[in-house]
């Protein structure tokens, strides 16, 4: 507590609670104070086992074990078999990895693997090697700022257990006893190791109750196989104890209401629904029940935004409601509608916001966290919850998704539903919706190129935690890989300075002023000042389609507005002209940060700088700015930070970044082209008296023109558009944009205010 860096978060965390937050606070605080222990107490003597059991009733472990109320289908294995094979995955992965497993790797963060031993120290961090003390109360776990332990999550990443469910599944698929009795030996070894709440592994609500939804998936799944009496009632009465720490101690308070509270009580409803004869049960379903059906659709827009502004946070969620689906199966209990209906959304806007790709765009943080592990393929995450998803609300899947990202929805709902949902005609293909203003992203494509614009808000609730200083950020992909890239997370209390970076403005597809951040950060997961964002304009088709948008996280410091414009045109075209309004001498930037693995494929034609991968991935980025703009592409630096990504949580790979920047009296403007495989050419044509820009973009035998207004200086910004692709001229339906007296040269355009905006503020 003597820590300066700790008194100064206080502060300011104390400063983002409203008062009926600081009081729950306070009250629990001098609860946990009376339940202090000085040491750590065996479990045995906090709570025997026949105290667990609901109503004193006099049963022994293995009984109660038989009384499990399983949370996954329970098909038999050869029917389990047939199915998985008839989706395209393959039983024997699933061997394979529980062999892993037994080997002491387990799977991690969604991206790697973590060798823990075949008997794990649950507290000792497998990055680090370093171990967390295991003497030390829950609540006075300090992972903020242990001068020598700083991240916990690579240790919590053990202790939640996920790849239990791994050897519980071979076990099923092939009958080996070998697996259950690893997973049993785990469980109660983790008992043994972590009495009752002190240590890391009890200090993160969330935590335990992920851990909850691994254990009971596993004996569910596993059934009385492997286990042994004293196992049996040692893991039994610890899930008495990690439930009611769990219902004690759900997040309520307002601030950091988010994913954890939804996990924390969907780990809870586990719990009472698998485990139906421990003494509060009952409790536990009904208290968790009413969490999960008022926050699963309160934390989502009513466009099915998470408001987190976090699409991996956002794919968490979607496993706990998957899991809370299950629950309502095992226990015969209809889901209500708000609660289908948000799912539904979840899941639709995931799917636009993909479009062919293994995953949303990486906005805000994503640390490869998941509910559970029912399949293999940890990197097609998001696109298995998508299907488990539709199947819950909808019983049927689009077109564009793989019958194997069903896998982990047949564990979870059985045979016969993934059955159903193949046998239905997929009759819709493309994604529902391509705007999303409440949740403040904008989606531009023609089905192979595609875009994603970020015009949300920071995050959610005061402190908005896992949200990026990214406003107004561009995402572009094309044949479902993601080329112009968000540079991910990569820690979040480890290494504060790489923290900082990846969720700063200057590493995202956006423009800076100053090298400042459009909102302010206090802490790895607290902001102070923060920009508010507003889409403008939004209009378009698979042909061509026009975003505008602005935000305001540089008025109060500098007097500045940021307005953008993208311009998408198909093909794989998107012209974006950005403007920043103001008074002053600033120096602007703007940058694309493109994915790993594409390489300069020759030096700068005319402003236009190509890259190329090895897998013929194609990209090029050119500028027009004022007098005096300088272009630049960085890789892998350090001073000044600029061209990494991560691609998973931990990791960092150097990567190509495209930079524009100029200093100037404002207003001040860019105009950016960015084109991706199946364009192949542009030309800009920069009108001779300064007042207008002509753009031709090539693609195979198809010329697409587009007119864009310039200040007189020459600094491009956005005043109206006219175009037309081939010999059709755009119509004003199609742009919102005034176009007369159109010529083949482009001159003669009545530069019109587009119409169709949107209303301001947000809806």
């Amino acid at each position: 507590m003597s820590d300066p860096r700790h008194i100064r978060w206080l502060v300011r965390r104390a400063s983002a609670m409203g008062p009926v937050e600081i009081g729950l606070r306070a009250s629990r605080a001098v609860r946990d104070r009376r339940r202090r222990r000085a040491k750590p107490t065996p479990q045995s003597e906090l709570l025997s086992f026949g105290e667990a059991i609901a109503g004193g009733e006099d049963i022994g472990p293995l009984e109660a074990l038989r009384r499990v109320r399983p949370l996954t289908a329970g098909d038999p294995s050869d029917v389990v078999v047939r199915t998985l094979e008839r989706l395209g995955a393959q039983p024997g992965e699933t061997v394979e990895e529980a062999e892993r497993v037994l080997g002491g790797s387990i799977p991690a963060f969604g991206h790697g693997r973590l060798d823990v031993g075949p008997e794990p120290d649950w507290h000792r961090d497998p990055a680090s090697g370093l171990s967390w003390p295991d003497d030390v109360w829950w609540s006075d776990v300090d992972f903020r700022f242990d001068p020598e332990i700083d991240d916990p999550r690579y240790v919590w990443e053990v202790n939640r257990h996920l790849h239990l469910t791994s050897l519980a599944r071979a076990f099923v698929l092939t009958g080996n006893e070998q697996y259950a009795r690893a997973a049993w030996r785990q469980m109660a070894d983790w008992v043994r190791r972590n009495p009752p709440y002190f240590g890391v592994n009890w200090a993160s609500v969330l935590e335990v109750g992920i851990r909850l939804i691994s254990w009971t998936l596993t004996m569910g799944l596993l059934g009385g196989a492997g286990a042994s009496e004293n196992d049996v009632r040692d893991v039994l009465t610890s899930c008495s104890l990690q439930a009611r720490h769990v219902s004690d101690n759900l997040t309520f308070y307002g601030s950091s209401r988010n994913n954890h509270l939804i996990g924390e009580a969907a780990g809870l409803l586990a719990a009472g629904v698998a485990l139906p004869f421990l003494d509060g049960s009952n409790l536990w379903i009904e208290r968790a029940w009413r969490v999960l059906e008022r926050e699963v659709p309160g934390q989502l827009s009513s466009d099915g935004v998470s408001l987190e502004q976090t699409f991996h946070y956002q794919v968490f969620v979607v496993e706990f409601a998957l899991v809370t689906a299950a629950c309502a199966k095992a226990l015969g209990r209809p889901l209500q509608a708000p609660f289908l209906a948000a799912l539904g959304r979840a899941v639709d806007t995931l799917r636009s916001l993909a479009d062919g790709a293994v995953a949303p765009p990486r906005v805000g943080d994503e640390d490869g966290g998941r509910a559970y592990v029912l399949d293999e393929r940890p990197k097609r995450q998001a696109r298995a919850a998508v299907a488990a998803g539709l199947l819950v609300d909808r019983g049927r899947l689009p077109q564009g998704l793989e019958a194997a990202d069903l896998a982990s929805a047949m564990w979870l709902f059985g045979s016969d539903a993934v059955g159903a949902a193949l046998d239905e005609p997929r009759t819709y293909a493309r994604p529902p919706r391509m705007a999303f203003p409440v949740g403040g992203y904008f989606v531009q494509g023609d089905g192979r190129a595609h875009s994603v614009v970020d015009c949300g808000p920071l995050g959610l609730g005061t402190i908005a935690a896992h949200g990026h200083a990214d406003c107004l950020s561009l995402e572009v992909a094309y044949d479902g890989e993601w080329l112009v890239v968000d540079p991910g997370t990569y820690c979040y209390h480890r290494e504060r300075a790489w923290r900082d970076h990846f969720r700063s403005t200057g590493a995202h597809n956006t423009v800076s002023v100053d090298d400042a951040d459009q909102s302010e950060m206090l802490g790895p997961f607290l902001w102070g000042a923060r920009a508010e964002a507003e889409p403008v304009f939004w209009s378009g088709d698979e042909r061509l389609s026009v975003f505008r948008g602005r935000h305001d996280g540089y008025v109060r410091r500098f007097g500045a507005t940021h307005e953008r414009t993208v311009v998408f045109l198909k093909g794989g075209a998107w012209i974006v002209l950005d403007r920043i309004e103001g008074a002053g001498r600033r120096r602007v930037r703007s940058s694309f940060q493109l994915a790993p693995g594409l390489d300069l494929s020759g030096p700068p034609d005319g402003g236009r700088t190509a890259f190329e991968g090895s897998d013929g991935r194609r990209v090029a980025v050119a500028f027009w700015g004022p007098e005096g703009t300088e272009t630049g592409v960085a890789r892998g630096s350090v001073e000044p930070t600029a061209g990494w990504v991560s691609d998973g949580f931990g990791r960092k790979t150097e990567a190509s970044v495209v930079t524009a920047s100029f200093t100037g009296a404002l207003p001040l403007g860019v105009l950016s082209v960015i084109t991706v495989d199946g364009t192949t050419g542009v030309n800009v044509d920069l009108a001779d008296d300064g007042l207008g820009a002509r753009l031709l973009i090539t693609s195979g035998s198809e010329t697409q023109h587009l007119l864009v207004g310039t200040y007189s200086d020459g600094a491009t910004v956005f005043d109206g558009l006219a175009g037309y692709t081939g010999s059709t001229d755009i119509e004003r339906a199609t742009l919102g944009a005034g176009v007369s007296e159109w010529t083949e040269d482009g001159r003669a355009v009545d530069f019109e205010r587009i119409g169709n905006e949107l209303p301001s503020g947000r809806l």
